[in-house]
């Protein structure tokens, strides 16, 4: 079968694959992404000062000055996935097998940024326990403990003084599970729905978090590392794929196709960043 069409398709069915069905996309604030950057170059990320409110009296204003604070977010990460594609085997390969091999590989380049994402727990400000150092504890005994540990994350962030906008928070396959233990017994119920509009990890609105569901979270000492906040203000991401390009193989009758992602990411504003500890050894 003749092939007419690469380049800018490709292009746009592997960003397709960079960002389907993961988490770290949809929480993160993506607005730092500049026209032309490459791998070494640096983001500004510009905040500005916090006002303070007096009390008037008669003749007694001050002004005060706008200041910019600015963090730097490295592009620093480079990833790619590279394959061929033998002449004598082409006219088995269809134009629409080549869109699933390059959404592919677009998905696994996404996956690692989303792994990236999740282990930016290490850099939040806040911690979320059952009590004191406790990770929360969710099984099929303590189920109740759901309304709990999402009722915390609102609470942590609302004494943050946290912007206000769509409160998030990213949890492992078991808490899930758990989730639906919660509410097996309980008929229909209006705080969980079953709105997948935004991708397949979203799981809906609990107690008023929207609820993320991620193989990616990190996990040691016995402790899941979940991830919550307030969406689109404390990690920043920027990735994009730079290079999606055929060439001819040298010693092969065969095509190559190779296709480069490059970004970085950093918590800007720890303060509002929720590491959220669980338990995962009895975790349903």
């Amino acid at each position: 079968m003749a092939e007419t069409i690469y380049g800018e398709m490709w292009t746009q069915v592997a960003l397709a694959g960079l960002r389907k069905d993961l988490v770290g996309a949809m929480i993160c604030n993506s607005q730092f992404k500049q026209e032309v950057w490459g791998k070494g170059d640096t983001l500004n990320i510009v905040g500005v000062s916090t006002l303070t409110d007096k009390e008037y009296t008669d003749d007694n204003i001050t002004y005060e000055d706008i200041t910019d604070s600015s963090q730097k977010l490295e592009i620093d990460k480079a990833r790619y996935v590279a394959f061929k594609r033998e002449d004598a085997a082409r006219a088995k390969t269809s134009i629409e097998k080549m869109t699933e091999v390059v959404t592919d590989a677009g998905y696994q380049m996404g996956d690692y940024w989303d792994a990236l994402v999740m282990a930016e727990y290490a850099n939040a400000g806040l911690d979320s326990y059952a009590t004191g150092t406790t990770p929360w504890q969710v099984t099929a005994t303590t189920a109740a403990n759901i309304p709990q540990l999402f009722g915390a994350i609102v609470r942590q962030l609302k004494k943050a003084n946290a912007p206000r906008g769509d409160i998030y928070a990213v949890v492992p396959p078991e808490i899930e599970e758990a989730i639906t233990m919660y509410f097996g017994n309980k008929g229909p119920s209006s705080v969980m729905s079953d709105d997948y509009v935004m991708n397949a990890n979203y799981r809906g609105k609990m107690f008023g978090v929207n609820v993320f569901i991620s193989n990616n979270l990190v996990t040691g000492s016995s402790v899941t590392h979940g991830l919550a906040g307030v969406m689109g203000t404390s990690i920043a991401l920027a990735n994009d794929i730079i290079t999606d390009e055929k060439l001819r193989l040298e010693g092969r009758i065969a095509d190559g196709q190779r296709i480069l992602s490059i970004g970085g990411i950093k918590t800007y504003r720890p303060a509002v960043s929720i590491d959220v500890n669980l338990n995962e050894t009895v975790i349903a």
